[in-house]
């Protein structure tokens, strides 16, 4: 494996990993502002993250939600872009 896919595949893979780590954070911090209260067993992570929904108890972990995905995705982007102007300056170096 080359360094240039090796970095493409970091890139890609990293992002997605942080972006989806965004769009389920976000929908447990809104099903928490939905019922009001965290989850309490493991089997309740997937109900939230899945099924719940309805009228906001809770304003405050709704603007949390969103704030969670924005972060999550700008750090997605800053990661992938970092990852590639790494690749590209070490592809410049000649240390590939």
């Amino acid at each position: 494996m080359d360094a240039r896919t090796l970095v493409t595949f970091l890139a890609f893979s990293g992002g997605t990993a942080i972006g989806l780590m965004g769009i389920l954070g976000m929908r447990v911090l809104a099903a928490v502002a939905v019922t009001g209260q965290w989850p309490q067993k493991r089997s309740d992570w997937v109900e939230y993250v899945v099924f719940v929904t309805g009228p906001v108890r809770r304003p405050r972990f709704q603007l949390y939600s969103i704030l969670w995905f924005l972060g999550c995705g700008a750090a997605s982007m800053v990661f992938t872009v970092g990852v590639m102007l790494l690749g590209r300056w070490l592809g410049q170096t000649g240390l590939d």
